[in-house]
C-alpha cells in the first residue's frame, strides 16, 4: 500500500479550506444580494404611495 505522506494531507486539508470557504462567501453574496433586492422592493413600494398621495 502507498504511503501518505504529509505534503498530500497538507494539499487535501487546504482543499477542503478552499472549498468551505467558497461555499461560504456564496452563501452570503446570495444573502446580501436577497437584501439589496428587497430593499428595492421596498423603495419601490414607497415611491408608489408617494405617487398615490
Amino acid at each position: 500500500m502507498p504511503q501518505m505522506n504529509p505534503m498530500n494531507w497538507m494539499i487535501i486539508f487546504f482543499y477542503f479550506i478552499t472549498l468551505i470557504m467558497v461555499m461560504n462567501s456564496i452563501m452570503f453574496f446570495n444573502k446580501s444580494h436577497q437584501k439589496k433586492f428587497n430593499f428595492n422592493k421596498n423603495f419601490n413600494k414607497i415611491k408608489n404611495m408617494k405617487l398615490k398621495l
